[in-house]
């Protein structure tokens, strides 16, 4: 009897309540390379060796993180990589060069900085890249 009672009170308290239901924004963000960009390579000896890229990736239509693109790495160059998270990893290649470049850098904004290594250089240099808005 007792617990017929207590169930009558908890059901009664429940019909009395009011539910909300309360739903979040959706946010959406991609990470996304595609754009113009220029910047510099920092050589030995060079403040600024000018760069430049027009990329496109797959960011908005898939999930393969592909990037290509063209651009002037010092030479005209054809470029193709991958973007995961924001760390970028682009190899580009050139007619006639057998060992092409290479970009390992982080996307933060509109800025992509990291190191890059060229053809016939063992070493890498910091590489930094700004997209036009």
């Amino acid at each position: 009897m007792r617990s017929a009672l207590v169930i009558a009170v908890a059901v009664s308290m429940l019909a009395g309540c009011n539910k909300s239901t309360v739903t979040a924004p959706t946010t959406t963000y991609s990470i996304t390379l595609a754009g113009a960009w220029s910047g510099c390579i920092t050589e030995p000896g060079v403040t600024c060796s000018p760069v430049t890229m027009t990329l496109t990736d797959s960011s908005l239509t898939d999930s393969s993180a592909a990037v290509a693109g063209t651009g002037n790495w010092g030479a005209a160059v054809t470029i193709h990589g991958k973007i995961v998270n924001s760390e970028a990893s682009l190899d580009a290649t050139t007619v006639g060069v057998l060992q092409g470049w290479s970009l390992s850098a982080v996307l933060s904004g509109n800025t992509l900085a990291g190191s890059m290594t060229m053809p016939g250089n063992a070493s890498s240099y910091p590489a930094t890249f700004t997209r036009a808005p």
